[in-house]
């Protein structure tokens, strides 16, 4: 696994579930982002969570919010290096028991 195939997955999973408003316990997300800890950590952040029908200034308050404000809450899957790789080789897909909530 290099940066290429990770970048490559993390396109399609943009498109897939930010762009295409996959649903994740049941909301669509804002925006999406890689965070590595060290070798062994791993966690696909998923931000902004916002109901159907939310406005584009609502979406841009969001954005911001998630920018900025650390306190945000985002849901995220933590996963390690070598679920990692199988998850970037369409081995093994996230699925919704992968996201958890920062006070979960």
């Amino acid at each position: 696994m290099n940066w290429e195939q990770i970048n490559d997955w993390f396109d399609a999973f943009h498109d897939e579930y930010v762009e295409g408003k996959k649903l994740v316990r049941g909301r669509a997300f804002s925006g999406a982002k890689i965070e590595i800890y060290g070798r062994d950590s791993i966690a696909i952040v998923l931000h902004g969570p916002y109901l159907r029908g939310t406005t584009q200034d609502e979406k841009a308050v969001e954005l911001v919010k998630n920018i900025f404000d650390q306190e945000h809450q985002s849901i995220q899957a933590e996963i390690n290096y070598e679920r990692f790789q199988h998850v970037v080789s369409g081995e093994h897909p996230l699925t919704d028991v992968d996201w958890v909530w920062p006070d979960e």
